[in-house]
């Protein structure tokens, strides 16, 4: 069988109430998508998971000095025509020479568009933060041409989850499915700068009229995944706590990166 799984946007205190059924049970209302009731959640938990804001990588420059300048950048998700050459395995290189006429500073600014990064205060600031920085060191040379390097100092990214602009990314809101028909609601779409919570669980219910064909009158049961962001300031633990336990979930907020496995290039005549 399929794998169902809803998600909604809630922007609004609105969107949430408690209602009593005819059974005299409470449950708990998402207008304009479903009624659920307590007792078909499943072990009585919902997840809930904090939003990350995320922050650009950082590269701090020598104030002086000379030698050559050698960063790798690449993408710890998604993807991005700027990454995309298989020969450089899927990485964008940056080498830049600099010395006492010309500082680190200034070959950065000629050297990458303003599009990747820009020079702050010395240090180069990445603009997307989904771009890390795999390496960055400072290539020197000696009068035997033997070449050293030397780290640089890099504050790495944190790549965002749950912020308005990662919903309209990741999970397409609105998607063409919900607009070819017509427009969606304003409060069924993320708030570009906005910061949501994720509250998660499943839902099970018993399929009535429906049964399996293993035996006579074997019931089926129905398990669906249900994901809600909300919006920050709206207090929805008070309402989803009534569904059952709430249990929070961390996001790490370390840098995801990939480094390549490097390849060993043979000496001229091997």
């Amino acid at each position: 069988m399929f794998d169902f799984w809803k998600e909604v946007i809630i922007n609004s205190n609105d969107r949430l109430e408690t209602v009593t059924n005819a059974a005299g049970e409470e449950l708990v209302r998402v207008t304009r998508c479903a009624d659920y009731n307590p007792k078909n959640v499943v072990d009585g938990i919902v997840y809930k998971t904090a939003c990350v804001e995320g922050n650009v990588a950082e590269i701090t420059l020598p104030e002086s000095g000379e030698g050559r300048l050698v960063i790798e950048l690449g993408l710890s998700v998604g993807q991005d025509s700027e990454f995309a050459r298989p020969w450089f395995a899927f990485k964008k290189p940056i080498v830049a020479e600099f010395d006492a006429k010309h500082s680190a500073a200034d070959v950065m600014r000629l050297a990458v568009d303003s599009h990747i990064g820009s020079v702050v205060d010395n240090k180069f600031v990445l603009v997307d933060p989904k771009v890390c920085v795999k390496k960055a060191v400072i290539e020197t040379e000696d009068a035997n041409g033997k070449v050293t390097e030397d780290d640089l100092t890099i504050k790495h990214n944190v790549v965002p989850v749950g912020t308005g602009e990662w919903i309209l990314e990741n999970l397409r809101f609105p998607t063409h499915v919900n607009t070819r028909v017509a427009a969606p609601n304003a409060d069924d779409m993320p708030v570009v700068g906005g910061k949501y919570t994720q509250y998660a669980f499943e839902y099970c219910v018993s399929k009535r009229g429906v049964h399996g064909s293993g035996a006579v009158g074997q019931p089926l049961a129905s398990v669906t995944h249900h994901v809600f962001y909300v919006l920050e300031g709206i207090d929805a633990d008070a309402v989803f706590a009534k569904l059952g336990t709430i249990n929070t979930l961390e996001v790490s907020e370390s840098a995801v990166e990939w480094v390549p496995a490097k390849t060993e290039i043979p000496e001229d005549g091997e």
